[in-house]
């Protein structure tokens, strides 16, 4: 029994020690220096394109941070598709001046909403160069479509923005969305902007070429992670999606530990059926094609079914050493070198993480106390959620309520 305990550990120790070495050598060339980037007068057109299903408390302060952009008037269009809606959404919309665009299908997801938006502008020509896809939660900063005007002039066709929390003070667990989003950001996508491997589209302020959007034919999204899924079809066809750090928007995080379990019950759920679709794809096309952007999505991926087989390991070291303290204690050497320590260790090394990553982006160290100290805990939680995806599928979407309305002028996220 000992002896296949130790070849099971160590099996299991060399597969996640692979695996976590990798992402952690990306993440260090998020340290590096970046370099300046050519900017770009105003020049391409841009249709902003907002699905919306019962935002009233909202819409109406998303609609005027897009009005005050420092970009021309002429060269973008905020348009807003309510579904689903049983609110003043679209009135308050209409009201405002957004352009209103009427889903006439069943719509089940933001997907279905992009589908059709799509089925209906491309047939009426080149009406714009690009389309940027908000949340109908967020803020946009004033020089959002000014960047995005950037990166297209620097030839990029797909591009992701910095995704930054209109409430990261509110409670524990938007603390720790925002400390995950900093982290994504950071050792992510910065990484991947350095080594030209392909940026993560993460549901909200990307941006998509109309080149892109014909290649593709439209949106052709089914999971319940859109913005993952299209992250692979742009991979798959070669489209890189570029880093555009100076591309802000603000996001509302949710506030309770249920709500957080919801959301991240329909990501991770999305995130294996993007895999089912595309991994095999992404590794045949890494190899073939020596594709390093395949292989790096293929990697992330895995990312559910790695921190499955950390929970299975952690309950098999915990039920191999139960006989030890039955008989002696939870105070024996043995139990608290194997089990007690590694917990102890993960969390000073999770909250180090937390820390030094809101010191590298510049944020509010005081403010975000809560959210460090709880983010190992935050982190830890993702572990039952990915075992609870694999034995139930989740294919409903469930809506996050808002809770109160933040302007632009309301922001406070700088550094002390």
């Amino acid at each position: 029994m000992t002896d296949m305990f130790r070849i099971t550990a160590w099996i299991i120790g060399f597969l996640l020690t692979f695996f976590a070495s990798y992402f952690v050598l990306v993440a260090l060339f998020s340290l590096l220096p970046q370099k300046r980037k050519e900017k770009f007068p105003p020049k391409f057109k841009f249709a902003i394109l907002v699905a919306a299903r019962n935002e009233e408390l909202v819409i109406g302060d998303l609609i005027d941070s897009v009005q005050n952009l420092n970009y021309p008037k002429t060269l973008y269009d905020l348009v807003i598709i309510p579904n689903n809606c049983s609110d003043r959404t679209q009135e308050i919309a209409q009201a405002k001046g957004a352009k209103i665009f009427e889903c006439q299908s069943v719509i089940r997801s933001k997907g279905d909403v992009l589908k059709e938006y799509f089925d209906s502008i491309l047939p009426q020509g080149d009406i714009y160069d690009a389309f940027c896809i908000i949340d109908a939660d967020n803020l946009v900063h004033e020089d959002f479509l000014m960047e995005m005007n950037h990166a297209m002039g620097r030839g990029a066709k797909v591009g992701q923005g910095y995704r930054e929390s209109k409430n990261p003070y509110d409670s524990m667990i938007s603390s720790c969305y925002t400390i995950f989003y900093y982290m994504d950001d950071r050792f992510m996508n910065t990484a991947r902007e350095i080594l030209n491997l392909s940026a993560l589209i993460n549901g909200s302020g990307f941006f998509a070429s109309m080149e892109v959007i014909r290649k593709h034919r439209g949106w052709h999204t089914t999971a319940m992670t859109e913005d993952v899924e299209f992250t692979a079809q742009c991979v798959l066809s070669g489209d890189r999606v570029h880093w555009v750090p100076h591309a802000i928007v603000y996001d509302e995080q949710p506030l309770t530990f249920s709500q957080s379990w919801n959301q991240r019950i329909r990501w991770s759920a999305g995130l294996l059926q993007c895999m089912k679709m595309y991994f095999t794809k992404l590794v045949k096309r890494a190899f073939t094609q020596r594709d390093c952007s395949s292989f790096d999505l293929a990697m992330f991926f895995l990312i559910p079914i790695i921190q499955v087989i950390v929970l299975a390991a952690v309950v098999w070291i915990i039920a191999y050493n139960l006989p030890i303290v039955w008989h002696a204690g939870l105070g024996h050497p043995i139990f608290v070198s194997r089990v007690i320590l590694p917990i102890v260790y993960s969390y000073i090394v999770t909250t180090g993480i937390a820390l030094a990553v809101i010191l590298l982006e510049q944020k509010k160290v005081r403010k975000m106390l809560k959210g460090i100290f709880g983010f190992w805990f935050f982190i830890v939680s993702w572990l039952p959620i990915n075992v609870a995806c694999f034995i139930r599928k989740q294919t409903v979407w469930l809506p996050i309520k808002h809770t109160r309305a933040v302007k632009i002028d309301d922001l406070d996220i700088h550094k002390d």
